[in-house]
């Protein structure tokens, strides 16, 4: 019996892609794609929260981001059958994504994730006043404790939304 380690990779889909994927850096074992708002990271498990999350014929970002992404070069040690995505953005969310091409980058990106050494940083519209500088919403979200730091980066006047007032805020969760 023989330990088999995959040495080249199947980034080789069909067809055509569901949406352009913007590339913002690859190398031979990761990639940070831009995720657009509106479309799925990973697709739902079931066909019917499929349909409603818009990901009935593939549109979601597992499926689009082996067609916009180059395999690591043939004989590389520890290459994925195909790129995985590190972590996920909500819907609505645009924002970059981590993709893992090598098993040993998936190994080394999902631990810092589990162990919260990256630091992620959101952007935010709100409409209305903010009142303070910077602050912190200490709330469950869906029975799990959170607590997310805040600090405006901007005020501005609406003259549609907000009571006529818009602030940005940068978000640390």
């Amino acid at each position: 019996l023989a330990l088999q380690a995959r040495v080249s990779p199947g980034f080789s889909p069909r067809g055509k892609p569901p949406f352009p994927v913007e590339v913002a850096y690859e190398d031979e074992s990761i990639a940070v794609v831009l995720k657009p708002a509106g479309v799925c990271t990973h697709p739902p498990a079931d066909g019917e929260n499929r349909r409603r999350a818009g990901a009935s014929h593939g549109n979601s970002m597992r499926s689009a981001i082996h067609y916009a992404l180059q395999p690591p070069p043939a004989g590389t040690p520890g290459a994925l059958y195909r790129p995985h995505i590190c972590h996920r953005l909500d819907r609505p969310t645009s924002g970059l994504l981590l993709c893992a091409k090598t098993r040993h980058a998936l190994l080394g990106v999902s631990s810092a994730f589990r162990d919260r050494v990256v630091h992620k940083q959101y952007r935010a519209v709100v409409c209305g006043i903010v009142e303070g500088d910077e602050g912190e919403v200490d709330s469950p979200i869906m029975r799990r404790e959170s607590r997310t730091r805040w600090r405006v980066l901007r005020r501005g006047r609406s003259l549609r939304l907000g009571g006529g007032h818009l602030t940005e805020l940068a978000l640390f969760p």
